[in-house]
């Protein structure tokens, strides 16, 4: 279990590749090339992996594939998942022992699909989307669970109806820009922004996404 925004190096057998996507950066003003890939190795474990810019381009036709990475940041958001950074690095089947051993590892799941999978990333693409479903739990599950009440957030999969979308308020809240925090910063009407947990003054912050719903199932 590695920390959140920490680095790791891996080798691993490319699941499945979603289509290059295009998404407006942070600041609005340069879109950039999204790829997802799912990885898996022979602990029958699979996390997201995201490509970034000309490497979500160039990187196609991976399914199947043996992949090294090196220095791949791990994120927390939706499970965990996998996030490649200016100095990660990737190699496609590379000359290494345990990328061999992987390769006869996946070969003998080739006509039969892999057996029962543990998915680390709670949404993504291809078939570890759909093991999800099987995961899915009541809403009441929150409640009964005491989901949220710990020191580290709680995910969970449901399916339910969208009762009511609170609009009263900006559709997002200013944050600090220091990677990793995310807190609401303090506006200081002097053209620069305070964060209480990082104890810093910046001249900029980051405007990030949030929306209050209310949703029922039944």
């Amino acid at each position: 279990d590695c920390d959140v925004n920490s680095t790791v190096d891996l080798v691993a057998v490319v699941r499945d590749s979603s289509e290059v996507v295009e998404i407006n950066s942070k600041t609005g003003n340069k879109a950039l090339q999204k790829r997802d890939v799912t990885l898996i190795d022979d602990t029958l474990t699979e996390v997201r992996l995201t490509l970034w810019g000309e490497k979500a381009v160039q990187l196609k036709d991976l399914t199947g594939r043996v992949i090294a990475l090196k220095g791949v940041k791990v994120g927390d958001y939706g499970g965990r998942n996998l996030g490649m950074l200016n100095s990660s690095s990737l190699v496609i089947n590379p000359n290494l022992p345990e990328a061999l051993a992987l390769f006869n590892w996946q070969s003998q799941y080739v006509n039969t699909g892999y057996p029962a999978i543990e998915t680390l990333s709670t949404s993504g693409t291809g078939a570890g989307s759909a093991d999800l479903i099987e995961k899915r739990k009541w809403v009441s599950a929150i409640r009964d669970e005491s989901m949220g009440m710990g020191e580290k957030p709680d995910y969970i999969t449901i399916k339910a109806s969208v009762n009511y979308i609170k609009h009263d308020t900006d559709g997002f809240y200013i944050a600090c820009p220091t990677p990793g925090c995310n807190k609401k910063v303090t506006d200081l009407m002097n053209g620069g922004y305070r964060c209480e947990k990082c104890n810093k003054e910046f001249d900029s912050c980051l405007r990030r996404y949030i929306l209050s719903i209310q949703m029922a199932d039944f």
